[in-house]
């Protein structure tokens, strides 16, 4: 009886110290988990600020019928002089008018 005793008391010592030691390692696994979380919600931040930047100077157009023949640039002055704002080409921008209009 005293030896099933003792071994039922070293079993239990050894899974006492085994759940301290896994205790410890969840306890530095959520800590990683929310500082990974934190930064995650800052990146998401900042790609959303940099993409309203981005944005910043754009204006969409709708309702005007696509006409492939037509310089955009024009059109966007013409459109301009019609509302009483004055536009220059140099005041836009844009990698390929004929195909994002």
């Amino acid at each position: 009886m005293n030896t099933f005793i003792t071994f039922a008391n070293k079993h239990y010592e050894e899974i006492k110290a085994e759940n301290q030691v896994l205790k410890a390692s969840n306890a530095k696994l959520e800590e990683q988990c929310a500082e990974l979380a934190r930064q995650v919600k800052d990146h998401e931040a900042r790609i959303l600020q940099a993409e309203q930047y981005s944005r910043s100077a754009n204006v969409e157009i709708k309702g005007i019928p696509d006409n492939a023949s037509e310089d955009l640039t024009d059109l966007l002055i013409r459109i301009g002089e019609k509302v009483e704002v004055s536009l220059a080409a140099a005041d836009f921008e844009g990698y390929s008018w004929s195909t994002n209009c």
